[in-house]
């Protein structure tokens, strides 16, 4: 090629790129991107022009790392680099800043550091050609593919940098393709034997991936559970430089240039070639001046980086070339690089079945979210741990079938299988329960024969011949292709390897111990509050696993028959000798438990002032008038189902295995039998304004033999679901008409079970338009002054909306007690310490009140300064005057004679994943103690009834023990 030809190709070639590149700025300064939105055709235009702008960020190092020489002179040019970035600087704090959105200033970052650091390579270009020259070309091909090859798989499968590439603009990414340049120029031989068609496909094929990977890395969907899907302006961030396909595109076409530019011609001046590179470092310059606001000069800043940039190349390439210089022999580690690329090579099944359990979980995920592409992006970019904890555990399968049997081929088809069946079983019972495959399910294979009479017979034919088809066609691979096949010393490693992986899941839900730990670093949340929330960020493999070690209770010392016996003639006794000063039943009356959601005075928050007055006027009034009180929640932030559940059934979770956080999940729908108070009454409902699904609720209350359940989608259906404002959540005051519809429909005494949601978070500015409440103090900094501030003014709505209710009540005709709690603090007061102020952030409010038509009207109970939710059954039915029954008795000497208790209280909510820390009790003062003998024993006769009737052998569950009243 003449001296001419050669100038003109590449001046064409530069002068292309140099008007992508400035056509990339203008669509990004001017905030064209976000403008265009509504003109699909141009919006794709101008986003394909900022996306090759942006990998020829890549191509450039490359190309200069390629045609410099050790006699380029450079320096001259790296100042005046310099010179004009301060230049730049200098203009951009004395003129108006170019107008920007914050969501534009990805590329501007990048391409001004960019342009930095492009300036410190041009200047160490020369002398970087010469430290490479005197390296050997084989340890600089094993440098570049070594590295490389490490980026590569670290960043695609688990986002990792180790080298400081990420960012695209650091000297050691632009020294990586520097030297990808220089490998090229030199070594041409698989350059020479590909044809143009070989390079189109591989550049077709490169590019087809680097847009799923763009679109992966770029998709920046968030997602939480009390939010769901919300997807962001991903498209202003665009493609990296710094993706894996991307890095292999660039590499191709540069490759391909190369080939057919073999070298720089000696009449191509250098100032001239390099002018088309300080001609694209002025304008990424100019596009990244507006972003430049700190405290100090920008001069100095790029000063020290170009300064210490330097030093640190120039040292360490002195230091590398001397080395070498001095041994010039092959160095142990580069056999080692080698054998590590044969072993690689020969594992190719392993690696087959790892790219096939990724894949198979990936499409797993992709059913839980019914094909959103995007909630897969973000469970691949922000769960990836869990991906890979799914895959090892289907490798873990794979690995005992391996071990077993010794056949290849056989154990990977029948990992697929059993991974499409376990995937197309959880979507039906997910379909049909909205709950996916968990231990207890197991159970049912006895009744194996009875499941499959309720599958279609077709499915179960092309299920045969589905599994008929695998056989065939393992036996068939497995006899062309035999390879594969351990030693017996590899099978048992193997064996024991999947299998002790595999039993670590039989104490991850143990606190303490490093499965757990693991585990929670992992972010593997359980959410047994909510299975199929669990199963669809877990994914359906580990949220199986995360069920696997639940121990409902531990057995309590001296547990039989005949201890149980003996306990019920005990309390029969005690129950005959309370009941001889009560005289009501239950079916006479009318009972209603209100779990207010989130429900605390905020006033009680230690470090924490609330202007304004007093949001809560009539609650306080009434908890001085009647039996009031605080509640010792065993939650914070969250635990509104264990609440409900102590309430419900006068049992303790503190009673209860570290593994069991979430009754109303894990334990109610699996019991045999499941005793609450709703069933002393002879008509019960429940209501609350929100999915029956949370908390498995639409499964519990049948278990507890409600007659009816008021929900979203119930039949019949919410009769009032007003909201305030712009607060989501259904009022108070809708859900108290509610109740009392449901209280006036029905003629005679009923229990009716009610849970609350207007006070639940998140706790937005806009819900209310007049707040008139301000917090101040070490409690409310940042945006938790403003999530308090909307939360005080939640609740003083509930106040006045519990106040219309009473007075309705007090309408009523008919006897009616309310025992009415806050289950929990919210969550907004994370800068009060939990260690210091345990007991005061687990502290709620409380009331019972029975209305002017009922014998307990304006009636105080005598121990109700601190109580449990455990407490409130026995509480109520005092207040009430109903006579008890034996095991009701127990639960009035437990309210009466031990002090509140609860879970650890220095901790948060406990109903996601297992709780720690043991037992808290705190007295009627509030303060924290612990038992003396007597208690002890009575804490102890408590422990062996809760087992008996949850864990145990349910000799006690029968009506002369819990419903009828003791004589």
């Amino acid at each position: 090629m003449t001296d001419k030809k050669w100038k003109t190709g590449l001046n064409k070639s530069l002068a292309v790129a140099l008007l992508v590149i400035l056509m990339g700025i203008i669509l990004t300064a001017g905030q064209t991107l976000t403008n265009a939105t509504g003109f699909p055709l141009l919006f794709i235009a101008m986003w394909l022009l900022k996306t090759l702008a942006v990998a020829l960020t890549v191509v450039v190092p490359i190309l200069l790392g390629a045609y410099s020489r050790p006699d380029d002179h450079t320096t001259v040019l790296g100042g005046l680099m310099i010179l004009i970035g301060a230049l730049f600087s200098v203009v951009d704090r004395v003129s108006p800043q170019l107008p920007t959105d914050p969501r534009e200033l990805y590329l501007m970052a990048n391409v001004f550091a960019f342009w930095l650091m492009m300036a410190v390579l041009v200047v160490l270009a020369p002398r970087l050609k010469q430290v490479l020259a005197d390296l050997p070309l084989r340890f600089r091909q094993r440098i570049v593919c070594g590295v490389g090859g490490v980026f590569f798989v670290s960043n695609l499968l688990w986002h990792r940098d180790f080298f400081g590439f990420r960012t695209g603009n650091t000297i050691t990414w632009l020294l990586f393709l520097f030297m990808i340049g220089d490998v090229l120029a030199i070594n041409r031989s698989w350059m020479k034997k590909w044809t143009n068609w070989q390079f189109i496909l591989a550049t077709v094929g490169s590019w087809l991936l680097a847009g799923i990977e763009m679109w992966h890395r770029t998709n920046a969907v968030q997602y939480s559970p009390h939010n769901g899907l919300t997807k962001t302006t991903h498209y202003l961030v665009g493609l990296s430089s710094t993706q894996s396909f991307m890095l292999v595109l660039m590499v191709i076409l540069a490759a391909w240039y190369i080939k057919n530019h073999p070298q720089r011609t000696t009449g191509l001046s250098t100032m001239v070639y390099y002018t088309y590179v300080l001609g694209l470092m002025i304008i990424a310059q100019t596009l990244a001046a507006p972003f430049l606001r700190t405290g100090i000069p920008p001069i100095v800043l790029d000063g020290i980086e170009i300064i210490l940039a330097a030093v640190i190349v120039v040292v360490a390439g002195k230091l590398t070339a001397g080395w070498y210089q001095r041994h010039n022999r092959p160095v142990p580690l580069m056999k080692v690089l080698k054998g590590f690329g044969l072993w690689v090579v020969r594992c190719w099944r392993a690696w087959l079945a790892i790219f096939a359990a990724w894949l198979l979980v990936l499409f797993s995920y992709l059913l839980l979210w019914n094909g959103s592409f995007d909630m897969l992006a973000w469970i691949m970019k922000y769960r990836t741990a869990l991906v890979w904890l799914n895959v090892a555990i289907l490798l873990a399968l794979f690995g005992i079938l391996m071990a077993l049997t010794n056949w290849y081929w056989p154990a990977l088809l029948l990992m697929v299988t059993f991974s499409l069946g376990w995937t197309t079983a959880s979507q039906l019972k997910i379909a049909s329960r909205e709950e996916p495959i968990l231990p207890s399910d197991l159970s049912m294979v006895g009744s194996l024969k009875e499941l499959l009479g309720m599958v279609d017979k077709s499915v179960l034919i092309g299920a045969l011949v589905f599994l008929i088809l695998v056989v065939v066609a393992a036996v068939i691979l497995q006899v062309r292709e035999n390879g594969g096949r351990l030693h017996w010393q590899g099978r048992l490693g193997l064996l024991v390897l999947s299998l002790a992986f595999l039993g670590c899941f039989k104490v991850a839900n143990h606190p303490h111990n490093p499965v757990q730990s693991y585990l929670q670093s992992a972010q593997d949340v359980p959410y047994f509050y909510k299975q199929i929330r669990g199963a669809k960020i877990n994914g359906t493999l580990l949220q199986f696993a995360n069920n696997v070690d639940v121990t409902v209770m531990d057995r309590p010392s001296g547990y039989s028959k005949s201890t149980m016996e003996e306990l019920a003639k005990h309390y029969q006794r005690v129950g005959a000798q309370i009941n001889q000063n009560r005289h009501g039943t239950a079916n006479q009356q009318s009972l209603i438990f209100i779990l207010s959601e989130s429900f605390a005075d905020p006033r009680r928050v230690p470090e924490l002032t609330v202007h304004g007055g007093n949001p809560l006027p009539f609650i306080s009034q009434l908890k001085r008038q009647t039996t009031g009180g605080l509640m010792l929640s065993s939650g914070y932030g969250g635990g509104t189902a264990n609440m409900e559940y102590m309430a419900l059934t006068g049992l303790s979770e503190a009673n209860f295995s570290a593994t069991l956080p979430t009754p109303y999940s894990q334990l109610v729908p699996y019991q045999k039998h499941a005793w609450s108070i709703n069933q002393l009454f002879n008509y019960s409902q429940a209501v609350h304004p929100f999915s029956g699904k949370l908390y498995s609720r639409n499964r519990v209350y049948p278990k507890f033999k409600f007659d009816r359940f008021y929900c979203f989608g119930s039949h019949p259906a919410l009769s009032y679901t007003r909201t305030i404002e712009n607060n989501p959540r259904v009022a108070d005051s809708s859900t108290y008409r509610q109740t009392l519809k449901v209280l006036n429909e029905h003629h005679g005494g009923q229990f009716i079970q009610v849970a609350t949601m207007q006070n639940h978070m998140p706790y937005l500015e806009n819900y209310y338009r007049h707040n008139q409440y301000q917090v101040t103090g070490p409690a409310a900094t940042g945006s938790s002054k403003q999530n308090i501030e909307t939360y005080t003014q939640g609740v003083h709505y509930t106040d006045v909306a519990t106040k219309n209710f009473l007075t309705a009540l007090d309408k009523v005709k008919k006897p009616v007690t309310v025992v009415w709690y806050g289950d929990h603090l919210p969550g907004i007061y994370g800068h009060v310490s939990m260690n210091r102020y345990g007991v005061r952030l687990h502290e709620t409010d409380y009331w019972i009140y029975s209305n002017k038509a009922a014998a307990g009207h304006n009636k105080r109970l005598a121990h109700h300064s601190l109580v449990s939710p455990n407490d409130f059954a026995a509480m109520a039915l005092a207040q009430m005057g109903v006579k008890v029954s034996p095991y009701y008795a127990l639960l009035t000497k437990v309210y009466t004679q031990l002090p509140a208790m609860s879970l650890s209280l220095n901790g948060t909510d406990h109903n996601n994943t297992v709780h720690t820390g043991g037992t808290s009790f705190v007295n009627q003062h509030g303060k924290q103690v612990s038992l003396n003998h007597h208690q002890q024993q009575l804490l102890h006769y408590y422990q062996l009834v809760q087992y008996d009737l949850t864990a145990g052998h349910q000799y006690l569950f029968r009506d002369s023990f819990l419903k009828d009243p003791a004589k």
